[in-house]
């Protein structure tokens, strides 16, 4: 069963780059995780989903609170494609622009689950575009100059590192054009628009890319974030390594979605978070315990137990041997 009304999420390796931007200026990094209800737990791991809603919040504090209008633009001008994880190292994979562009339409849902992008074509250009979350008005304009600065910089990977596009569509009725970026120069900007698009010369598609990947092997492409539920919860829980992963309160935080929303869409689908959680914390116990050295009270707190007895016993009900027990039955069959 799909989610009606999906949350927006995005992967954290989207959101490190801002991160550290905002340290580097000063900014207490920490306190405004923790204002805006994000464990930093969970920016750990590059593919941890996030809310987008609220990350988009978090965005634009650095325009309030230090005056800086164009701070989406910087934080892309101060990193490179091969920064965003698996996602920029995709796309360097490619022989020529426009299969980057492809690269980067089909992997962006693996990335978020916002509104698309795509391409058009015109008689003298191919339009990449990026159609953007209707009402979305906080933190807009700095997650639309990051998306253009992307943009810009995927084409730059051919046209060289000085390339602008000659037009460029916005969705803001103003974008700061940034004195210490260069993404825009002397491009002709039509504001207010029902997307964000930029314009590339037809000629420029079949250059040859002039940055070359970091490493030869490249992974498969990433899954795309699943639209069930179901899905969705075991993979928030498995990403995370805080103990609270299995708590609801924890993924409904994540979700930007009201815990007994969260409930309700499971009884519907025929399951609840506890078994969902339940069954996710037993398998992590199995590998922790085959796998590991931590003592079982360790492994009981790793896990998010307040009381080892309760382990124990939902150790027991989940596999029919205690933890100790199966402890010894898999360091026997492997030694």
């Amino acid at each position: 069963m799909a989610i009606k009304r999906q949350p927006n999420l995005i992967k954290a390796a989207h959101v490190q780059p801002f991160l550290q931007s905002m340290g580097t200026i000063g900014m207490p990094v920490s306190s405004i995780l923790q204002g805006h209800n994000l464990d930093e737990e969970w920016l750990q791991n590059p593919n941890q989903l996030l809310p987008e809603r609220v990350i988009w919040e978090l965005l634009d504090v650095p325009r309030h609170r230090e005056g800086i209008d164009d701070f989406g633009l910087l934080v892309t001008a101060n990193n490179q494609i091969q920064d965003y994880g698996e996602f920029g190292r995709s796309i360097l994979t490619a022989s020529t622009l426009y299969e980057a562009i492809q690269i980067f339409i089909d992997e962006m849902p693996s990335q978020t689950t916002a509104p698309p992008f795509w391409t058009e074509r015109c008689s003298n250009y191919l339009w990449f575009c990026r159609e953007g979350i209707k009402g979305a008005t906080k933190g807009s304009q700095q997650v639309e100059q990051h998306v253009l600065g992307l943009m810009v910089q995927t084409v730059r990977l051919a046209a060289g590192k000085y390339w602008s596009p000659p037009r460029v569509y916005t969705q803001s009725q103003t974008l700061c054009r940034s004195t210490q970026t260069d993404f825009l120069a002397g491009s002709v900007i039509d504001s207010n628009q029902l997307r964000t698009a930029i314009a590339i010369p037809k000629e420029l598609l079949m250059a040859p890319l002039s940055v070359q990947p970091t490493n030869s092997s490249h992974e498969a492409t990433n899954a795309v974030i699943p639209n069930s539920l179901i899905e969705l919860v075991t993979d928030m829980v498995q990403l995370n390594s805080s103990p609270q992963r299995f708590e609801l309160h924890s993924i409904s935080a994540q979700l930007d979605v009201h815990p007994r929303q969260i409930q309700r869409l499971l009884k519907k689908e025929g399951t609840s978070f506890r078994e969902i959680a339940g069954k996710l914390r037993i398998k992590a116990a199995k590998d922790l315990l085959a796998s590991t050295e931590l003592s079982i009270t360790d492994v009981s707190t790793e896990l998010g137990y307040t009381d080892q007895s309760n382990f124990w016993r939902a150790f027991v009900k989940g596999t029919g041997v205690s933890p100790s027990e199966y402890r010894h039955m898999t360091s026997s069959h492997w030694n």
